[in-house]
């Protein structure tokens, strides 16, 4: 026979942020750089490139995770679905670009290259 169950708790779905519309300062901790990123830049590996960083990657896609980077400050929007594992706190930098600010304040990034 059948044994009922009490329902499922709906799932949250998270909403994700959307990739920013203005142009973000982006800071380079590690190697002490800044550059400001628009609409036009590409990822933040793109980016880090344009600037001479020459931060570790492979695949380009978010599937094999080398470009595995700390996120000090600030939100990251991804425009490819990331397939590598990340812990709380990292970002791939082949796959993601500023996020819009939330409410009226900006989004300054600041990443550990």
């Amino acid at each position: 026979s059948l044994k009922r169950t009490a329902p499922a708790a709906p799932i949250e779905i998270a909403v994700r942020p959307q990739p920013a519309t203005q142009a973000v300062p982006v800071a380079f901790t590690e190697s002490l750089k800044e550059a400001r990123w628009t609409p036009g830049s590409g990822t933040l590996l793109e980016l880090a490139e344009a600037r001479g960083l020459e931060p570790a990657f492979s695949c380009r896609e978010g599937h094999c995770g080398t470009c595995r980077t700390k996120l000090v400050k600030g939100r990251v929007a991804y425009v490819r679905e990331p397939a590598a594992a990340l812990e709380e706190g990292e970002i791939l930098l082949c796959s993601t670009v500023p996020a819009e600010p939330e409410g009226s304040g900006d989004n300054r990034i600041q990443l550990a290259v």
